[in-house]
């Protein structure tokens, strides 16, 4: 005798609907209680996330070839005290350069410099860099012949 499993029979997911209602609880909950921490109502919505406000700028990730990420400096978020904001980015910026002096970077690897011409425009400079490097050999072709020439008129 086989298993019967109503929720299928009757288009429902029960699994999947408890993890949708823990999921949307659990957001609720976040919601509320990261408000009441910034003295905001419970229910209040949630500010959109601005990542140019100055409180977002701190803490920064920055990159080694060999020693991998490091996070460096300090947020500002909940610093009101302009003095205290001030010293604290201060400090992070003075910790920034410690690190880029260590060999760090602000980008996790070299961004290769690539230009996507159009296929004419490629021909065009592709024909230049031929005439320029045909003109070196001419030129080194004469010094070759001048300097045959002035060894020969020496070994006689």
């Amino acid at each position: 005798m086989g298993v019967f499993a109503p929720q299928e029979a009757m288009g429902v997911d029960g699994l999947g609907e408890s993890h949708a209602a823990f999921t949307r609880a659990h957001h609720e909950n976040s919601a509320a209680l990261l408000n009441l921490a910034e003295g905001r109502k419970k229910d209040a919505p949630r500010p959109a996330y601005d990542p140019n406000h100055p409180d977002n700028q701190w803490p920064v990730m920055l990159h080694h070839p060999a020693k991998g990420e490091l996070t460096v400096g300090r947020s500002l978020k909940g610093i009101s005290n302009p003095a205290e904001r001030k010293a604290v980015t201060a400090t992070n910026e003075e910790a920034v350069k410690a690190a880029l002096k260590l060999g760090y970077r602000s980008e996790p690897y070299a961004k290769p410099q690539i230009t996507v011409l159009d296929p004419a425009a490629e021909k065009a400079a592709l024909v230049k860099q031929n005439e320029e490097v045909r003109g070196q050999l001419a030129e080194l072709a004469d010094k070759l012949a001048k300097l045959e020439a002035a060894a020969a008129s020496e070994a006689k």
